[in-house]
């Protein structure tokens, strides 16, 4: 269906802030598609459309067809129009979920849709707010004819979210079954060998910046306009910089410094803060310490940095992200007496000008994200680099935890949280070799099960996992044999198949070095990483289409 969707894209939903995903009928008749000015038909926070806000996992129906009640944000009016009308064949949606009170996902679907989905329309952690543009079929007969079905699903039978909906066109007899028959020819085609060198997916673009040279450890995030923002440590200048990219591409960025203080700048972690700005945490090697610096506008011409002391090995491998209450929340280590700790610093403020820290446990190299509850999760080495653990806490501030060894084995994990809820990791096998995906059984991670899904070279350094709109996992990661970054895309949701692509590749030169990973607003994948000129930064823009008899989808 991955394909369909971005072929669907092409239709001019100009308005999404989001990627796109298409939700098919049974049978599909032949639809062409016909763009309107965006109208709201659902939004729970006032009671258009549907009384209250959803609740997992409980399915609602929402009339699309027809005389519907319709709402004018700017001016607080109901209206009763005909937004779709009836016989419509699919529906274009902009479709926003705000203020989850746990992570999960929504699913929007055919209105004669049963049962609890197995497949999201977008994803979301606690407290987020997240669109995406939604192409879903309409029944055209029985009670559900013309309608829609929507369904939160989380961890629990008690967590709520808010929807908004925005009707941006629909569709009228001669298209979906056209996309159902080209995606059957594909799902028939033989594999082409031609395209296996770089896999069946398509590189939208592929650009190298001059003036990023000689940096390390490029972190990349995307700001709310699409555009990438990549922080990064500056190698010849020291300290921190920032790159704004000029477009959702990336094609040209725009580099500025951040922190300016000598060796301020290592092993930068960035993500987008809840006032719409950058903000990055990274270690000062001088004096030993973690430093959080954020942007208070959109090119970070003003910013603020928040140093927090610790011992002469404070602040290493920072990894940040943003709670359930918006604060900035960081994973980084630091070296007490007798051993190195994964501590967690949590921001009490949106632009984290004071914060408290907490040592976890033994171990080294966090990664963190928020769990379904809402709890922080952090991947991490043990004390000595060696193996893969996750350490998930049991409250909001971490006053009790579990700690679990995953694979002894592993070498530098990265951590997402599946559609499932559980953490799914990707990490190098100690030994170098191949990439490992484990999957976890529950949210403590006490089962799971393990995937080599890449053999070839040295692949698996540097890990970074991500989920995709579709729901399914990928992994950017280096291959240090054959000078290359690789992107290893998952089949189902536990990683137990897969595919790769080599990207970047060059034997005689060091590719794919400390790739960072995202999701555009157009839902391709999105990888910042170093080149082979003295630290170049390079972002990859890749498309997870798939190639058909009629071209790329």
């Amino acid at each position: 269906m991955v394909s369909a969707a971005l072929a669907i894209a092409s239709v001019g939903v100009g308005v999404s802030t989001g990627s796109t995903t298409l939700a098919l009928p049974t049978a599909a008749s032949e639809s062409s598609a016909v763009t309107i000015d965006p109208t709201r038909v659902l939004d729970s926070r006032v009671d258009v459309g549907l009384t209250g806000a959803f609740v997992s996992p409980t399915p609602r129906k929402l009339q699309i067809t027809g005389t519907i009640e319709t709402y004018i944000e700017a001016t607080k009016t109901r209206a009763q129009l005909e937004v779709v009308p009836t016989g419509a064949t699919g529906v274009l949606l902009n479709v926003t979920a705000t203020a989850p009170t746990l992570g999960g996902f929504l699913s929007v679907r055919p209105g004669d849709a049963t049962g609890v989905p197995s497949t999201s329309s977008l994803n979301f952690v606690a407290g987020d707010t997240v669109p995406n543009s939604v192409i879903v079929a309409l029944p055209q007969t029985g009670a559900n004819a013309g309608k829609i079905d929507i369904t939160y699903v989380s961890g629990t039978t008690t967590a709520t979210v808010d929807v908004i909906i925005d009707v941006v066109g629909y569709l009228t007899s001669n298209e979906l079954a056209a996309i159902d028959g080209r995606l059957t020819a594909l799902e028939q085609m033989p594999a082409t060998p031609a395209l296996q060198q770089h896999g069946a997916r398509r590189v939208l673009g592929n650009y190298a910046f001059s003036g990023l040279a000689d940096v390390s450890r490029p972190s990349l995030t995307i700001a709310p306009n699409g555009q990438p923002v990549i922080a990064y440590d500056r190698n010849t200048n020291d300290g921190l910089g920032l790159a704004f990219c000029d477009d959702s591409t990336c094609s040209f960025a725009t580099p500025t410094s951040a922190d300016g203080p000598m060796n301020s700048g290592e092993s930068p972690s960035a993500t987008i803060g809840s006032n719409g700005h950058p903000i990055v945490a990274h270690r000062d090697a001088t004096n030993g310490e973690l430093r959080v610096s954020g942007c208070i506008d959109n090119g970070c011409a003003a910013g603020t940095t928040l140093a927090v002391p610790g011992t002469s090995g404070a602040g290493w491998y920072p990894s940040i992200t943003i709670d359930v209450d918006g604060f900035p929340l960081i994973a980084h280590e630091n070296v007490v007496p007798t051993t190195t700790q994964i501590a967690l610093t949590a921001c009490t403020d949106l632009d984290c000008q004071t914060a408290t820290t907490k040592d976890l446990t033994p171990g080294t190299a966090p990664r963190l994200t928020i769990g379904v509850d809402g709890f922080p999760v952090i991947a991490h080495a043990g004390p000595s680099f060696t193996g893969v653990w996750v350490t998930r806490c049991k409250d909001a501030t971490c006053q009790a935890i579990s700690t679990t060894e995953v694979d002894a084995n592993g070498f530098l994990p990265d951590i997402a949280i599946g559609v499932d809820g559980n953490p799914i990791l990707a990490y190098q096998t100690s030994s170098g070799s191949d990439l490992v995906v484990t999957h976890c059984g529950d949210v403590s991670c006490t089962t799971s099960t393990r995937t080599v899904a890449d053999t070839i070279g040295t692949s698996g350094l540097g890990a970074a996992i991500i989920i995709q709109p579709n729901g399914l996992p990928v992994i950017a990661h280096e291959d240090n044999t054959n000078g290359a970054l690789r992107i290893t895309w998952c089949n189902d949701v536990a990683c137990t198949t897969s595919a790769t692509d080599m990207v970047d590749d060059d034997p005689t030169e060091d590719w794919g070095e400390s790739p960072s990973i995202a999701i555009g607003t157009d839902g391709n994948v999105i990888v910042s990483h170093l080149g082979p000129s003295s630290g170049d930064v390079r972002v990859v823009h890749v498309s997870y289409a798939a190639w058909t008899p009629n071209g790329w989808d």
